[in-house]
Formats: C-alpha cells, sequence, structure tokens
C-alpha cells in the first residue's frame, strides 16, 4: 500500500485502530483492482512470453538464452513499480510446471489434481464442478460423473459403497487420462464426431492427437429426428463449441454417416434442416466418411448400454442456394461486372473472390435488386423471428448487400 492509501484501510477495534501495510484481498474491487494492475504493467508481454492470473506469472519461452532475457525483462518491471516477489514460492528454468491446476510442459498440458473422499454433498457438489472443468480431457465424462450427479439429488446425503466405486473410478479416470497436445494452428486440424440416441461426441485432433474432447447429452427434442438430423446437430455443436480454434481455417470432418458427406448438395425438406445448416455457413472444412468401427473415440463416447430402435429411413435433403448464387455470379450483370473488376485488379480490398464467388470483407455479396436477396432474408426471419438486429447479426456473418439492413 502507498502511504497516501493507508488510511483508506483503517478499521477500529477493541484493541484500537488498525491499517493494512499491503493490499488486503478482503476488500471489495481489491482482486479485480490488482489483476488490473499486472494487466496494465505487463500488457505489451501478455500472452507472448508471460501469463498473469493475480499473483500467479508464468514466463514461458522457446529456448534457454530466450528465456533468461524474458525472465529479466519481467523482473525489471516488477521492480519498476516496487512489486516484490517471494523467492521461496518461485520456480524458474522449469520444463514442466503446475500452474493453475494444470501441468504444463513443452507440448502437452495434463491435470494436476489431488482430491480426498467427499464427506457432504457441497464437498460432491464441489468435487464434480471441477472435475466437469477437466471434462475435455476424459472421453465418456457424462456417464462416469452420472451416478455422483444422481448423490446430489438425495434426500440427505447418504454416503455408500457404490458412491466411493463411482468416486474411484471418477478420480482414475481423471488422472489417467491422455495428455492433450497444445493446439499448433500452423497444422490442420480435425474433427471426428458422432451421435447416437442419447449422446454426441466429438474429438479435436491436429496430426491425429486429441486436442479435446466434447460430449453433450441429446436433449429429449432432438431424439425424434432422423439420424441424418441428429448428426448434423452433433456437427453443429462441435464447430460451435470450437469456434475459436477452426474459425478461418480450413480443416476435415470425419463421421461415420456418410450422407453427411453431401450436405451442401442435397435438398433440405424441413424447417430443422435449413435451421442447422444455415448455422454451418462461414466454415471452410470438407466432410470425410469414417466407418463406425474405425471412429473408436467419438463413436464410443456418444454410445450408451442402451437398447436403441433402429431407424429404417434414409433422408435426402438438397441445400442449393450457393449453387444458385455461382449461376449468378455468372449471370446477373452487376454480378458479372464485379467478377471482371476484381480479376483484372480494378477493385482491391475488401473486394476478393471466393471459390468464384463475388465477396466484400470476406462475405457472400448479393446484389440489392437479386430475388436471392429476399430470399435469403425470409429465411432467416421466417426460421427464428428474433426481431431486428439478431436476423442482421445473422445475415451480415456470411452476406453483404447494400440494402441488407433497410430491408431488415
Amino acid at each position: 500500500m502507498t502511504a497516501a492509501n493507508v488510511a483508506k484501510t483503517a478499521f477500529r477495534t477493541h484493541d484500537g485502530l488498525y491499517e493494512f501495510l499491503v493490499l488486503p484481498f478482503g476488500l471489495c474491487n481489491s482482486p479485480v483492482t490488482f489483476q488490473a494492475l499486472m494487466n496494465d504493467i505487463l500488457r505489451p508481454f501478455l500472452r507472448r512470453i508471460v501469463l498473469v492470473f493475480f499473483d500467479d506469472i508464468l514466463i514461458f519461452s522457446d529456448s534457454w538464452v530466450s528465456h533468461l532475457r524474458h525472465v529479466r525483462t519481467v523482473l525489471d518491471i516488477l521492480r519498476q513499480h516496487r512489486l516484490f516477489i517471494k523467492r521461496s514460492k518461485c520456480e524458474f528454468g522449469a520444463t514442466s510446471i503446475a500452474y493453475l491446476w494444470h501441468t504444463i510442459s513443452a507440448g502437452s498440458v495434463a491435470m494436476d489434481s489431488d482430491w480426498p473422499q467427499p464427506k457432504s454433498a457441497r464437498a460432491v457438489r464441489g468435487f464434480l464442478g471441477l472435475t466437469g472443468y477437466y471434462c475435455k480431457f476424459v472421453k465418456d465424462y457424462g456417464s462416469i460423473a452420472a451416478h455422483l450427479t444422481a448423490l446430489l439429488r438425495r434426500e440427505g446425503f447418504s454416503w455408500n459403497e457404490d458412491d466411493t466405486a463411482a468416486f474411484t473410478a471418477l478420480k482414475t479416470t481423471i488422472t489417467t487420462v491422455p495428455v492433450l497436445a497444445l493446439p499448433d494452428f500452423a497444422k490442420p486440424s480435425m474433427v471426428e464426431c458422432d451421435a447416437s440416441t442419447y449422446g454426441f461426441s466429438m474429438v479435436l485432433l491436429k496430426e491425429r492427437h486429441p486436442v479435446a474432447f466434447f460430449s453433450r447429452p441429446v436433449a429429449p427434442r432432438h431424439r425424434s429426428p432422423t439420424a441424418y438430423e441428429r448428426e448434423l446437430i452433433g456437427l453443429v455443436l462441435a464447430l460451435r463449441h470450437w469456434r475459436l480454434y477452426l474459425w478461418g481455417r480450413r480443416f476435415i470432418v470425419k463421421t461415420d454417416y456418410y450422407s453427411l458427406k453431401f450436405h451442401l448438395d442435397q435438398r433440405l425438406v424441413t424447417i430443422s434442416q435449413h435451421h442447422w445448416v444455415g448455422k454451418l455457413l462461414g466454415f471452410d472444412f470438407t466432410v470425410e466418411y469414417k466407418a463406425g468401427s474405425t471412429n473408436v473415440v467419438a463413436d464410443t463416447i456418444s454410445r450408451r448400454d442402451t437398447k436403441e430402435m433402429v431407424l429404417l429411413a434414409v433422408s435426402g435433403p438438397q441445400f442449393d442456394f450457393i449453387d444458385r448464387l455461382d449461376h449468378a455470379n455468372s449471370t446477373d450483370p452487376a454480378l458479372v461486372a464485379l467478377r471482371t473488376e476484381i480479376a483484372d485488379a480494378q477493385r482491391a480490398a475488401p473486394w476478393s473472390l471466393v471459390d468464384g464467388l463475388v465477396a466484400f470483407q470476406g462475405q457472400l455479396y448479393i446484389p440489392p435488386a437479386s430475388l436471392l436477396l429476399h430470399e435469403v432474408h425470409a429465411a432467416v426471419h421466417d426460421d427464428g423471428h428474433e426481431g431486428v438486429q439478431h436476423t442482421l447479426h445473422r445475415l451480415c456473418r456470411d452476406f453483404r448487400s447494400p440494402r441488407l439492413r433497410a430491408m431488415v
């Protein structure tokens, strides 16, 4: 605490008046203020050579020489702002370190955890909360944790041998899961997904090494649609969950449902199919078929030991809007003129050609007089009735037109 601010922390007790000489984290907003201070002084180096969470400072480097230079830089900044660290709580030059319940080393991140057996429902809830944070590391996490989750719904806390077995199984699974790879955006990504009547399962991989797992139970309203729609919903959930990893980069999707390969080439026959396929626009990916016998990870996570009905139906949706927009790019005079100017370098950025289609700032351009503009507006509006701002936001994610805002 600076001398001018010490008096602000004064409080009186029966023994007399006391003042804080260091920042007390029990005061309102003091953690936020301290975090803001650390972010401000280390801002030029955040997420480049250093990460900071309150008083936990992690300095990382590619080489030993660079690391020495980075450590000196951070220590000099702390000295300039009269911030001190305790040597006994520091670790320097480590190749593997425990940081915020993770064990971080070169090229991998794993879990660092040790939990005693819960003695109350509150402890069980805390244990599940912590392990739930690590669910991205664990295959079939929901099924493993189901017994302990049911324990929270009982009237009164009653721990028995079955609960002990479930706790031990989950703890063993959590502490022995495969080490995940750190995402390298220079390498191609692959998403393996699978859906059953009871669960969706996805795995994000880099060079066939898992980066993260994701699973979710199927909502009751999603159990009645066709298998094609369930697989499509699972794909949308995966891409939205890993949007930060996949958006703006080309990747491969592998599924054991063969018809999903043609999700943009088939006619869409239901409103639900239009809704879910529309959420895939903007992602750059190709779908490859992978037999269920070889899609072991994703297929196993989504399955449960239950009897499932056999669905003897094959859907044949077709999505031809992009094809008609491609045709308009070849026949519409306005689009033909724009394509010619872009190809001849008469129009520079933000104009461009994306797969032969005219685009503005990376979004597909539709002339204001085109009937396609009214069609895409009607499809988005009728699908959700979400109001002006939400409808405009959904349209502007993938399309651009001078009259778009006025039309909405």
